[in-house]
């Protein structure tokens, strides 16, 4: 039994309630992270974490861990149900959604009372009499952020906000700063990021009008009529070229990106030579030239990055227009990144089935972006390096996940990423030089 399944056990033991597995979380420095939804939640449509448990990092490598979860008993946890649980001697918290000790404010932004700071900002952000809010969580990561959706209905036009709740008020400072300053209109263009409202240090909480259109993922896929899939394709690509070409912001973080993911890559090979020991050698192989180059890779000058630019952070107001989300990402790095980020992500799940037609899909819209970007060169054989450092994640995460080798779908990102080394060749020299 591994370490994960031994988490699992424990928590459906102690909480005595059918649980479905919906989140696995695994990166070092975070710890192991897990999430689950009642069996009735589920059918309820519920779609985040309600109980999580967390195992933190430095008791990863104890020995015998596994063990010691699995036989961990009730009585040796401190702290009341429904609520936090902690086991001091494992690491082991176990919470009930909202209750998140890394997450403080969440409570207080799921309920905006009349009278609180956050009820009034929203109606502030209406402009008009508020006459109900109503608080939907969308997306939950145990200890890192909530995504909440606020439906406010007002005596005159209803409003849609997001807000977003972090861990500390720095991280959300920064955010709303960046966005604040991104939002401004140019000359001759409209904002291509939602209108940041205002920010609450005291949950941490940043608030956003919401962007209206259609999600990325449902726009940039195969089903998508051509015309209107490349003048979409297009739009994304400007929208990051010009995210790129912002002015940098004071105390903008400046990250290696390159070295950053070399040291993640090594891992996630790992993980697949542990899961998958019959496929991951080809993997290896191709992978072996990728960790010596990442390290290497330099762009100067370093640009706004967005950090995990893919369709799911894209909101397209029409197939011309294109709204940028979460920024929370965002960092002084290589735009190349963001581009084989997006690249690597835009694959359609045919591909990984083995559809000719999805491959041939892909690699027709991977030109479009490039071309439309105005990427040269340099950036496009960069690019082609984080487009297979993302690819070696995905399908380790996949794997790792659905805890099966999928031997196919392994050999179909061997090829996808001998195929991305191959785009970047020239820029591999150097580094194995």
């Amino acid at each position: 039994m591994s370490l994960v399944a031994a988490l699992h056990g424990v928590v459906r033991k102690l909480v005595a309630d059918p649980l479905c597995v919906v989140y696995v979380r695994g990166k070092p420095g975070e710890g192991l992270v897990t999430g689950y939804q009642p069996a009735l939640g589920r059918r309820a449509g519920v779609t985040w974490p309600v109980v999580s448990a967390s195992l933190s990092d430095d008791v990863l490598s104890t020995p015998g861990l596994e063990a010691a979860v699995r036989s961990l008993d009730r009585a040796e946890l401190e702290g009341d149900w429904p609520g936090v649980l902690r086991s001091p001697r494992l690491g082991l918290t176990i919470r009930w959604f909202p209750a998140d000790p890394a997450l403080p404010g969440l409570a207080g932004a799921l309920f905006p009372v009349p009278g609180s700071r956050l009820f009034a900002a929203l109606s502030e952000a209406c402009r008009s009499r508020v006459v109900r809010i109503v608080a939907v969580p969308v997306e939950y990561k145990p200890g890192l952020r909530c995504v909440i959706r606020y439906d406010v209905a007002t005596t005159r036009t209803p409003l849609v906000v997001f807000g977003k709740v972090y861990p500390d008020v720095a991280q959300a400072t920064a955010t709303h700063r960046l966005t604040a300053r991104l939002w401004q209109p140019g000359p001759s263009a409209a904002p291509l990021v939602p209108r940041p409202l205002d920010l609450l240090p005291e949950l941490p909480l940043t608030l956003a009008e919401a962007a209206r259109g259609v999600g990325g993922t449902r726009v940039l896929r195969p089903s998508t009529p051509p015309d209107r899939l490349d003048e979409a394709v297009a739009a994304a690509a400007r929208a990051l070229s010009w995210l790129h070409a912002r002015d940098v912001p004071a105390g903008l973080e400046a990250r290696p990106l390159g070295s950053r993911f070399a040291a993640r890559a090594a891992g996630w090979l790992a993980d697949l030579e542990r899961h998958a020991p019959g496929e991951a050698p080809d993997l290896a192989s191709a992978c072996r030239d990728l960790l010596c180059a990442l390290p290497d890779l330099r762009a100067d000058p370093l640009r706004v990055v967005h950090g995990e630019f893919r369709a799911s952070q894209l909101i397209f107001c029409r197939p011309g227009r294109v709204v940028i989300t979460d920024l929370d990402t965002a960092c002084l790095g290589d735009p190349a990144f963001d581009v084989g980020c997006l690249m690597a992500y835009l694959r359609p799940p045919a591909l990984w089935r083995g559809s000719a037609d999805a491959c041939a899909w892909f690699r027709a819209a991977r030109e479009k972006f490039l071309d439309a970007y105005g990427a040269d060169d340099a950036l496009r054989r960069r690019a082609a390096l984080y487009e297979a450092v993302f690819v070696l994640k995905n399908v380790s995460r996949r794997t790792r996940n659905v805890n099966s080798p999928r031997p196919r779908e392994l050999r179909l990102a061997a090829r996808e990423i001998h195929a991305c080394l191959g785009a970047a060749e020239p820029v591999r020299a150097p580094a194995l030089a």
